[in-house]
């Protein structure tokens, strides 16, 4: 992983990714010529690079999603139920950028569980707002549908982690 890459992917250069690419050892391309460094952008067929971290896009894109209807909320609310909406994202992020520096699986695996237990509460609450009628609710099937999406990609991450035995999943 390069800088330019750990840049885009908000975690330190000094500290590899879980997911990112592994360098290939000898430094030189197969025919003998040195390699060149990856450039972002579009991949060779023209069509714009995958992120590699989906589900740390994806709870970012919920969070952006999420900011215009947080404000819209009763002063009343602004330290109550918008604030616990707001930190249970902000948890989902920590959590997953701590995973990308664990060392084991069973470690990964736990903050994935945590993951989706912050998904299920952070659909809880946005219920709640729905009912005291904070958020409309063309707004909140956009927002599950994202949210359930997010919680099916760390339900196969957690799978994946646990070697494709459902134990706790």
């Amino acid at each position: 992983m390069d800088d330019k890459d750990a840049i885009n992917s908000g975690l330190p250069s000094s500290q590899p990714a879980m997911d990112a690419e592994k360098p290939k050892s000898g430094g030189s391309a197969p025919n003998g010529s040195p390699e060149k460094p990856k450039s972002g952008g579009s991949a060779p067929n023209g069509s714009p690079e995958k992120p590699k971290y989906m589900l740390l896009e994806k709870v970012k894109a919920l969070y952006t999603m999420l900011q215009p209807l947080l404000d819209r909320f009763p002063k009343s609310a602004k330290f109550t139920l918008r604030a616990r909406i707001e930190d249970s994202v902000l948890d989902i992020i920590k959590l997953l950028v701590m995973q990308n520096y664990r060392q084991t699986d069973s470690e990964r695996k736990q903050l994935m569980l945590d993951v989706i237990a912050n998904m299920h509460l952070t659909g809880v609450l946005i219920q709640q707002a729905i009912i005291f009628k904070y958020i409309s609710f063309g707004n909140y099937e956009q927002t599950f549908g994202l949210i359930n999406e997010i919680t099916a990609m760390a339900v196969a991450r957690g799978k994946n982690l646990s070697g494709g035995c459902n134990e706790n999943f």
